[in-house]
């Protein structure tokens, strides 16, 4: 037989479409692989007896595959090739059995050029014995090769004669040129002019980024299909008259559509040798891989979303054989396909294609393989539970929306509730807790600043005489404080007087303009306004003051403790009570969630104004250590903090990622052991820099909305030098709080499904002042009594983790501050008289930006926008900074001839010039090294790809964290001792370089300094270690 088809293609056969799918090359070498259990009594010159009869009745298995000259790409040559040798090893008992254990001790053996097609391994392992077979991808798939290793287990079986591969070819090549084929191909092409042009990359919210371009190792996890579920889509499909095929395929398709929240190409895999008795058992590549375009999951019944599928698939299915991939056309990641049985413990295919998912459904199992690389066992598991979750309950849900099904398995819903366990904290009365510490600790030091510092004693004897003075000023509980002071030890003792007092604290911070502050002040309805003009009086007549504690009103833990404006949707900030409840439960619970009982030395380096400052501000007192100020200078440049750290020897801080990141331009002479990072999410990059400069510091992610009390999540990062590890989630919830994620009907989402986060709990705060009822706080749910809606969008991740996504509303972070875009728009409406504006969340370079789009500018005839630049950006920067504080002054103004609309009147934000595509007019390049040199390092901080010399810092979104960066990184590169304010005073590079001349006082010597980064950056770094120490430079 082999001599026949040897003779019949002297030139060998050219690679068939299902083959070029594998890839049309031997390098990489792609291979299928399974492992199966093996009857002991099976020896190794059995199973090469047996192997010798398949390789003798399947003349494709000794293919050889090889370039042939006056051919293009790879051909399959018949040959007579001499037969693998079945191997015997004997595995350790210590080592586990798993196909990633046996690559690595027994490496692939496979010679595709030689006809050597087949490895076969018998693997003793303690008392077991496992058959592991592996095959060249474009000889046979991975359904040929669990047949090949099916017949090996199971011997003596009669089989009808397979049809050989080359005649399949033979007759897939007459069919596709006949002239029935025009209508398929006909089909094909205007299907494929239909779908979908994306060119994304799909991956469900868990997916892990494996590198592009090398083989995909695909593992396997297989569920049980109970026969009532099997029964019951049988009885679906009749009902609908349909295949039962199209039933399973759209509910695998609506899990993938409503997890990832998106619609999609998708591949099946159509086997001809499931429509053909002839081709059963017969080897080779058969599958074809057919393109499916995916709608995202919307409001039509599932019945609706099933129809739509079984037309689609009975025409793929009918010109299945006509499908030609055309050029350009990507391979979905996502495959499904059907077998009738499903064979071996385990089995993988590696391919050369980006396939990452691909589903097998067979009459009593369903298999998931999933690439290793990319999704976790635990992901994959878990996601096939909730197909055959969706399967059993389809057949009730034929008139429901499919955007309504719940996808949630009783196993997800009973690790949700873990995630929410009590973890059994109790929380004492914060100044309980600090009585506690003056009498156990009290000459503890509890405070310091500088050369400033009290004991515990001297802290509460002070806190409890202003509070007595202020109360005979008139303060009474139920009364709100403002406090305008900068960080500092009397900012500190003066909020704890006032709560001491019985009434509330409202920080302001003294940079906010005193129309923003005035607001605040009207807002609140304060009793006492103190500040930087009055507090020295004021403590100095709380000193000459005899304390008795027994004037001191007995303070409730249902007290306001303090109160936090933050900005309104409406465009007036709002004010979030926090009452001593809540303070304590916080500090108990973060506490216990984060370790902070381990720590002595807590460093205030964050704004009270916004209760990010609050975590080490009120957990140093609970805990008994110390807290230690940071000065402003200290938290503006990098080496001035490390020597805080350092000299005060600073052990835990809180601190918003950005801010931090701007420290970290320089190396600091030392990093706390305990980094708490909050108020927005944390780069990866900015994690495993941490990791590198200071291996065993903690670093925490820390996470809560101002109404639920400073935080209510946390995750400890771990192995943080691989850059997943660490992307930003939440582990971690705090004793006394639940966490619920939910869909727009109220429901529990699934894993990986985006909804609301929301919040119930003993951190809630009680509402808002002056405020009646609020939407974001909901009575009397199916989850809690009361429930916060965040507006966060956030999933469940497999790990039983959470992960944030985005908002559902235009909130924005801004370098830790909470901003309504809507308010940031009401004052520029107000301050600027006869201008509409409008102001929207983009992204410039990696960053979030508030840009303000506004019309009627000047009479500004704008068609159809316009960066505003220069003299107009710097005039509405200035004008704002009157009434906003800075972290809500747009960094870009557009004006624009008219807001682009939706049909029902809303702005279209995707019809919005982005800010991105608004270059400057001109482009001024670099006149010296200098120049070049500033230009590329403000390029890197702004991740933009170059800028004008003459553009103002302003008109390319800087701000004071990005100036820090800068000020840093000159320093390093020229070593010239330069501020932030430098930058700020000399926006342009060209007139920076000019300053920077000046301040140098050699112009040449700069110049040099400059050439010699540019040219060390373009050095390996081994080269630039070597050029730095004979320039005398430090590293960077």
């Amino acid at each position: 037989m082999i001599q026949e088809y040897i003779s019949a293609y002297p030139q060998g056969i050219s690679l068939s479409a299902q083959q070029q799918n594998q890839g049309n090359s031997l390098e990489p070498l792609a291979f299928n692989c399974t492992l199966s259990r093996l009857d002991s009594q099976y020896s190794a010159e059995q199973l090469q007896e047996r192997l010798n009869e398949i390789i003798d009745g399947n003349i494709v298995l000794s293919f050889a595959f090889a370039e042939v000259p006056g051919f293009r790409g790879l051909r399959q040559l018949p040959q007579e090739a001499a037969k693998p040798v079945v191997e015997s090893v004997t595995l350790e008992s210590s080592t586990s059995i798993n196909l990633a254990t046996l690559d690595s001790l027994y490496p692939l053996s496979l010679n595709p050029a030689s006809g050597q097609n087949l490895q076969v391994i018998r693997v003793a392992h303690q008392d077991k014995v496992y058959l592991l077979v592996r095959t060249h991808a474009l000889c046979v798939d991975l359904a040929s090769t669990e047949n090949i290793a099916q017949r090996l287990l199971v011997p003596n079986v009669e089989r009808e004669e397979s049809v050989q591969y080359p005649d399949f070819l033979a007759w897939l090549e007459e069919l596709t040129s006949s002239e029935e084929s025009l209508q398929g191909k006909a089909y094909w092409q205007q299907y494929i002019s239909q779908l979908s042009t994306t060119k994304d990359h799909f991956a469900l919210p868990y997916h892990k980024a494996p590198e592009q371009g090398t083989l995909q190792s695909l593992q396997c996890v297989d569920s049980d299909l109970p026969q009532a579920v099997a029964d019951g889509i049988e009885a679906l499909a009749g009902q609908l008259e349909v295949e039962a095929e199209s039933v399973y395929l759209s509910l695998w398709w609506l899990l993938l559509a409503r997890i990832s929240g998106q619609s999609f190409v998708t591949n099946i895999g159509y086997d001809p040798r499931r429509m053909s008795e002839d081709l059963v058992d017969a080897l080779g590549v058969y599958t074809q891989v057919l393109p499916v375009q995916v709608p995202a999951a919307a409001m039509q019944v599932l019945k609706e979303w099933i129809g739509q599928f079984a037309f689609t698939l009975e025409q793929h299915n009918e010109w299945a054989e006509c499908f030609e991939s055309p050029e350009g056309l990507a391979t979905s990641s996502i495959m499904t396909q059907f077998a009738s049985t499903l064979a071996s413990v385990e089995a993988t295919a590696v391919t050369a294609d980006n396939v990452e998912l691909s589903l097998t459904i067979a009459d009593d199992r369903v298999r998931l393989q999933f690439n290793s690389a990319a999704y976790s066992h635990q992901a994959a598991t878990l996601l096939l539970e909730q197909f055959v979750s969706l399967l059993a309950q389809a057949p009730q849900k034929l008139a429901t929306p499919v955007s309504e099904i719940s996808l949630v398995t009783p196993l997800e819903q009973q690790r949700f509730v873990e995630l929410n366990a009590d973890k059994g904290v109790t929380a004492s009365h914060f100044f309980e807790q600090l009585d506690y510490f003056a009498d156990a600790k009290s000459e503890h030091v509890a405070l310091v600043d500088g050369a400033h510092a009290l004991s515990y004693n001297q802290l509460v004897t002070l806190v409890n005489k202003l509070a007595q003075s202020l109360q005979a000023q008139g303060i009474k509980q139920g009364d709100i404080v403002l406090l305008s002071l900068p960080r500092g030890w009397q900012q500190v003792v003066t909020l704890l007087a006032v709560m001491r007092a019985g009434a509330a604290y409202c920080p302001i911070d003294p940079s906010w303009p005193e129309a923003r502050k005035q607001r605040v002040l009207e807002a609140a309805s304060a009793t006492l306004h103190i500040n930087e003009q009055n507090i020295e009086q004021l403590l100095l007549d709380a000193q000459q003051l005899e304390l008795d504690a027994g004037v001191l009103p007995e303070i409730s833990l249902d007290n306001t403790a303090y109160v936090l404006f933050t900005s309104g949707s409406t465009g007036v900030p709002k004010g979030v009570a926090i009452a001593h409840r809540q303070l304590a439960q916080y500090c108990a619970a973060s506490s216990h969630a984060l370790g902070l009982q381990e720590n002595q030395r807590f460093g205030l380096t964050s704004t009270v104004a916004a209760d990010i400052g609050n975590t080490t501000l009120f957990n140093a007192f609970y805990n008994g250590a110390s807290l230690v100020v940071a000065n402003e200078q200290e938290m503006l440049d990098g080496e001035a903090f490390g020597r805080f750290v350092a000299e005060q020897d600073v052990d835990c801080v809180k601190i918003v990622p950005s801010h931090l990141q701007a420290l970290l331009e320089i190396v600091p002479a030392r990093l706390p052991s305990k980094l708490i990072l909050g108020g927005e999410a944390a780069k990866p990059a900015l994690i495993q820099k941490v990791h590198k400069l200071a291996p065993q510091a903690q670093v925490f992610n820390h996470y809560g909305p101002t109404e639920t009390t400073v935080g209510v999540m946390s995750h400890q990062y771990e192995n943080n030098t691989r850059f997943d590890a660490a992307v930003p989630r939440l582990s971690h919830v705090f004793s006394g709080t639940q966490i619920f994620i939910l869909d727009g009907q109220d429901a529990l989402c699934a894993t990986g499904e985006q909804g609301e986060l929301c919040i119930a709990g003993q951190q809630l705060s009680p509402g808002y002042i002056n405020v009646g009822s609020d939407d974001a706080f909901v009575n009397n749910s199916q989850w809690a009594e009361r429930l916060y809606r965040t507006g966060d969008l956030a999933r469940y991740l497999p790990d039983g983790s959470i992960s944030l996504s985005g908002r559902k509303d235009d909130q924005v972070q801004i370098r830790g501050f909470r901003v309504e875009p809507n308010e940031v728009a009401q004052s520029i409406s107000q301050h600027l008289e006869s201008i509409d504006c409008f102001v929207a969340v983009q992204h410039y370079g990696n960053e979030a930006v508030l840009v303000a789009f506004l019309t009627q500018y000047l009479d500004k005839q704008t068609t159809p926008a316009e960066l505003l630049t220069g003299q107009d950006n710097l005039a509405l920067q200035t004008q704002l900074r009157e009434v906003l504080p800075d972290a809500m002054v747009p960094a870009f103004f557009v004006s624009i001839a008219e807001l682009p609309l939706l049909a029902n009147g809303k702005v279209d934000r995707q019809g919005l010039p982005k800010i991105a595509d608004l270059t400057l007019s001109t482009y001024v390049a670099p006149n010296s090294q200098l120049e070049t040199l500033l230009a590329s390092t403000l390029a890197q901080i702004l991740e933009v790809e170059r800028v004008s010399c003459d553009a103002s810092f302003f008109d390319l979104g800087g701000h004071s964290l990005s100036a820090i960066k800068f000020a840093t990184r000159i320093k390093k590169l020229l070593l010239l001792n330069v501020e932030p304010g430098v930058v700020f005073d000399n926006p342009s590079i060209q007139s920076l370089a000019q300053a920077l001349n000046n301040l140098s006082g050699d112009p040449s010597r700069l110049e040099k300094l400059a050439l010699t980064q540019i040219k060390l950056a373009t050095l390996t770094p081994e080269q630039q270690a070597a050029l730095r120490e004979k320039m005398g430079l430090k590293a960077t």
